[in-house]
């Protein structure tokens, strides 16, 4: 056993030695071991930058959004943990999704079963949709990546009952009164999704949570659909001040 794990690192070595991972922030080349706790997405130096929330703080008991009961997020959506998001919105870097579901399940992912566990009914997850012009624009969605690969580890269904039906203006540059204005009508159910959501508990899977009105407009739509509990989990939320 001990011999083969030398030779195994022997041969990783020289691998990197000639074909280098380069961190995904920085660009430098990336010599950290990989090992359960690190990949080859990030250097040492970026990797300790980026702040996740503890267990106490990976709810939110702040933020009030209608319909939704409970919030939960990785980190605040700042520094090097927004860089990557990005880096990931706008490139599908895979490297970086790899990462983001590492610490997930490191940080996250037994607390959240056990969360899970205490309450009564069926989960499902559902993705935040992109419309579709916005889909064949970049080719991929986010938040449904990040659904598919968590709805795994937790052992839960992805339901993509809800679409967006409306190209919605970016929301970032928008007011709070903008975005909801935004989002009107933005979302329905896919013909026949009624009956399946009938008395669910639904968790909505987002990249960033800022305002709440995208998640707001989602859990509206669910709960006059019978949705029972809705929570929410992103990878980042912004502090709003």
């Amino acid at each position: 056993m001990g011999f083969f794990y030398k030779i195994k690192k022997i041969i990783q070595i020289i691998f990197d030695f000639f074909i280098p991972d380069y961190c995904c922030l920085c660009g430098k080349i990336n010599f950290q071991d990989r090992n359960d706790e690190v990949n080859d997405a990030l250097c040492e130096k970026c990797s300790k930058e980026i702040l996740f929330f503890e267990h106490d703080e990976f709810e939110d008991n702040k933020k009030n959004i209608e319909n939704i009961e409970r919030i939960f997020s990785m980190g605040v959506y700042e520094g090097k943990l927004r860089e990557l998001i990005i880096k990931f919105k706008y490139n599908k870097k895979v490297k970086i999704i790899n990462y983001l579901i590492q610490q997930f399940n490191l940080k996250f992912a037994e607390f959240f079963k056990k969360e899970i566990k205490k309450t009564n009914g069926e989960f499902f997850i559902i993705p935040v949709p992109l419309h579709e012009a916005r889909f064949n624009e970049r080719g991929f969605n986010q938040a449904g990546i990040f659904a598919d690969i968590i709805s795994n580890n937790l052992d839960l269904k992805v339901s993509n009952a809800v679409k967006r039906v409306k190209n919605t203006k970016a929301q970032h540059n928008l007011s709070s009164t903008e975005r909801i204005e935004n989002l009107k009508n933005a979302f329905s159910l896919i013909p026949g999704a009624e009956k399946s959501l009938i008395g669910k508990n639904i968790i909505i899977i987002d990249d960033i949570i800022t305002t709440g009105a995208t998640l707001k407009s989602i859990a509206g739509l669910l709960k006059e659909n019978g949705v029972d509990k809705i929570w929410c989990f992103s990878i980042s939320r912004a502090l709003i001040k």
